[in-house]
């Protein structure tokens, strides 16, 4: 199965609008991208716990309102801003493809507490939740996506240690 990793980054900007549009049309099973939690609740799709490799500005997503984080720029779309989950999820809509979906920690490496409910709740509400693939590094993060009746594929992520690419 191929996947748009970043929704197509090396094509586009990194989870722009503009690259989930353009990852809607390529021949792959799934678009894969990155969910975070601002400091007032609200999930939003980006790859990194902060800014300033794909997204103009500094710190962590936890620690900034949605208010302040709608403002930034993304790099190479300075015309974008971070997407919102429920519209990245919209896109999906009559779409052949299917999100797969990745819970990330916060900066410190933390799970948000009680975010997977609320993506599963988002999920629900989008009409995608039997056709997402969640995936994370942190297997609780599975196991809670499970106990919200995750029934597709749930993919456990691991690093590659650099000594075997030696």
């Amino acid at each position: 199965m191929i996947a748009a990793h970043r929704a197509g980054a090396a094509l586009w900007p990194e989870n722009s609008r503009t690259a989930f549009a353009n990852a809607l049309r390529l021949p792959v099973e799934f678009i894969e991208f990155d969910v975070h939690r601002t400091r007032d609740g609200v999930l939003v799709v980006h790859h990194d716990a902060q800014l300033g490799r794909t997204a103009d500005g500094t710190g962590a997503i936890a620690d900034m309102d949605w208010a302040e984080l709608r403002r930034v720029p993304l790099r190479g779309a300075p015309q974008e801003h971070v997407p919102l989950l429920v519209t990245v999820l919209d896109l999906f809509d009559g779409s052949p493809i299917r999100p797969r979906l990745e819970l990330k920690p916060d900066a410190q490496g933390l799970r948000y507490p009680g975010m997977t409910a609320e993506v599963w709740n988002v999920l629900r509400a989008a009409g995608q939740a039997r056709r997402t693939v969640v995936s994370s590094f942190d297997p609780a993060y599975l196991d809670e996506a499970r106990a919200e009746g995750a029934t597709e594929v749930l993919w456990l992520l691991k690093p590659e240690p650099t000594a075997a690419l030696l």
